[in-house]
């Protein structure tokens, strides 16, 4: 599964310890003007308890400080519905009342307040003498038109960044951004509507504009840890890695208790090749927010990198906690998830989750279960059934889709399981992995049809290459076909595409300028097929790929595979050596440094050429 790092919107928020815990970090978060911060943990203790006073009335005096006393007036009131009896809550609500120009209202909340407790007259004189005060000399007429215009702009711009964060997390950008502008006319300096546009434009991918609103909000607040924080989530879209790292310590050195900061650090610390310092930072993220699942699952997928499978694995079940991952469809069973108890003789149910690459490395532990004695269900993505039922015997193989549990297993299963959490109680440690050459097996008349298809008159070396991949979370790990032209020996080769996508005019090209030629099979449509996709990969005498869909099912088929791995691979596939312990048929070829692909390209040609000798 994909690394996360994204830009944050002003609203974020964490869940944090216990209540009590929460609350008192809340308050030393308030008292050291850390407000974002206290805002958060307030937020994520009425999310779990809805009338937490105290937090109520905090967030309240958070929103008085910020000046926001629309937002300030609603918690207080919130706060008095839950509990009518304490006073100080009414004078923080005639405070903001007072500041709203609501001169009446506040003068009738501190009268409340004061009949609560007609002892506490510090505050209740110093209140009663602004009141008193602003109907004489202190605020003269004009003043006061200004006044009220002043909170009925503020109301305004709360209302409509609100708004325009409600639509920017619901997805709709255009909307989000139509209400940013609108805030920005009202206040063209306001700090917090300049980065979150440019957030919204950075998701658009229009890099130019969210780099401009970005760069606007730190000239107004320099201070503006946010800002740098999503400055650096920017420049590590462009591959800036310098710049996004230099970035998000400017965040930190201004707000050195920032989460979010240092997770984004440790990603782009690790994809800069200093996993090391990767990891420590998500170890600072975790110390400051104990429950961050972001941060736990990145640290997760760095300790298994470095082949920690213990730690790995305990922190991997915390992706489930994290936005990118969807447990609602199984809510309902989790009383009987499987932790590694005795399945002989037990029905266990085995959910499908993430891609088809993951899908099939956790079907690896298929077998395992079986020899435990265990009956299996296994749920796939609808293209991997034929290919998982002919390869496992012994399995009922279902197609996932909306109510899979319900329809095709009636519910009757003692156990049930995330695909990815076999992991930690089947292979806990590295001599736990089989050295199995293959696990699964395509149609071999299929196998063999294409074989001959693709030999035609000669006897050639098949080699199947796959170069490119649409993922945007990881543009480094592909490369041009053009790049790839030396590993395209004179003779001896058959060359064919294992390619998704529509790559005819890159291969046209291609043979245009050098007279290379590489067979697109038409008939062969991976994205809808997978069964005849295996089958064609079979059919290949070597592959050379890079990280994809193609290299996990080559290697789940045990075909001779030459891996190109990027300077920072995905955590299957480790950082350091050529074997794979999941698909010991793979052979991987690594960069020293991000983007140097000639030396991975020399051993790739190389071997080629061998395989080429060797057949002669």
């Amino acid at each position: 599964m994909n690394t996360r790092q994204s830009p944050q919107l002003s609203n974020n928020s964490q869940t944090q310890l216990s209540i009590d815990e929460a609350y008192k970090q809340a308050v030393n978060h308030f008292s050291a003007g850390r407000y974002n911060q206290a805002d958060q943990i307030c937020t994520a203790i009425i999310q779990a308890a809805p009338t937490h006073i105290d937090s109520i009335n905090l967030l309240g005096i958070i929103a008085q400080k910020v000046n926001q006393h629309n937002i300030a007036v609603e918690q207080f009131e919130k706060a008095i519905n839950i509990d009518k009896k304490r006073s100080p809550i009414y004078y923080n609500l005639a405070l903001s009342l007072y500041q709203l120009g609501r001169e009446q209202e506040a003068t009738y909340a501190l009268k409340i307040g004061n009949n609560i407790d007609p002892q506490n007259t510090n505050i209740a004189n110093t209140l009663y003498s602004i009141l008193d005060s602003s109907d004489e000399n202190i605020i003269k007429k004009d003043k006061t038109k200004k006044t009220k215009e002043k909170p009925k702009n503020e109301t305004v711009i709360e209302k409509l960044l609100q708004k325009a964060v409600s639509l920017h997390q619901s997805g709709s950008l255009d909307k989000a951004i139509k209400c940013y502008k609108k805030v920005l006319e009202i206040q063209p300096n306001n700090h917090s509507a300049l980065c979150n546009i440019g957030v919204a434009f950075m998701h658009q991918g229009k890099l130019k504009k969210a780099l401009l609103n970005f760069t606007k909000a730190i000239t107004i607040k320099p201070d503006y840890a946010f800002a740098y924080s999503n400055l650096g989530a920017l420049f590590k879209e462009q591959g800036e890695l310098g710049q996004a790292i230099f970035n998000y310590k400017r965040a930190i050195a201004i707000q050195p208790n920032y989460a979010q900061a240092y997770s984004n650090l440790g990603l782009a610390l690790k994809e800069s090749g200093d996993i090391d310092q990767g990891i420590n930072n998500l170890q600072k993220a975790i110390t400051i927010e104990h429950n961050y699942p972001d941060a736990r699952h990145n640290l997760s997928l760095m300790q298994l990198a470095k082949c920690d499978f213990k730690n790995g694995w305990q922190n991997y079940s915390w992706r489930w906690k994290t936005n990118q991952f969807d447990i609602k469809r199984y809510e309902k069973y989790l009383d009987k998830l499987w932790q590694g108890q005795k399945v002989d003789g037990k029905r266990i149910f085995v959910w499908a989750e993430q891609g088809i690459g993951e899908s099939i490395i956790f079907a690896s532990m298929i077998d395992d279960l079986l020899k435990l004695g265990a009956d299996v269900v296994l749920e796939s993505d609808k293209r991997l059934v034929p290919l998982f039922a002919r390869s496992i015997k012994s399995i009922k193989c279902v197609a996932k889709n909306d109510n899979t549990i319900e329809k095709d297993t009636k519910q009757n299963f003692d156990y049930i399981v995330p695909g990815g959490d076999l992991c930690r109680w089947l292979r806990p440690k590295i001599d736990s992995y089989p050295n199995r050459e293959s696990y699964l097996i395509a149609e071999q008349k299929k196998v063999e049809s294409l074989r001959k298809k693709y030999h035609k008159k000669n006897n050639n070396l098949l080699v199947g290459i796959c170069w490119h991949s649409k993922n945007p979370n990881h543009k480094n790990k592909s490369i041009t076909l053009e790049r790839l032209l030396p590993i395209f020996v004179d003779s001896g080769v058959t060359f064919v595409s294992l390619q998704y996508g529509d790559t005819k005019k890159e291969i046209k090209e291609l043979s245009k300028k050098t007279g290379v030629k590489i067979i697109q099979d038409r008939s062969i449509d991976q994205m809808k097929d997978l069964d005849s996709f295996a089958a064609q990969l079979a059919a290949m005498d070597m592959i050379v790929t890079i990280s994809s869909t193609t290299a996990h099912m080559t290697g789940a088929l045990g075909v001779p595979t030459l891996l190109m791995l990027d300077s920072s691979p995905l955590w299957y596939w480790t950082l350091k050596g050529d074997r794979s312990h999941w698909y010991p048929s793979l052979r991987m070829l690594r960069q020293d440094e991000q983007g140097e692909w000639d030396k991975v390209i020399a051993e790739v040609k190389k071997e080629i050429q061998n395989r080429v000798k060797n057949r002669q």
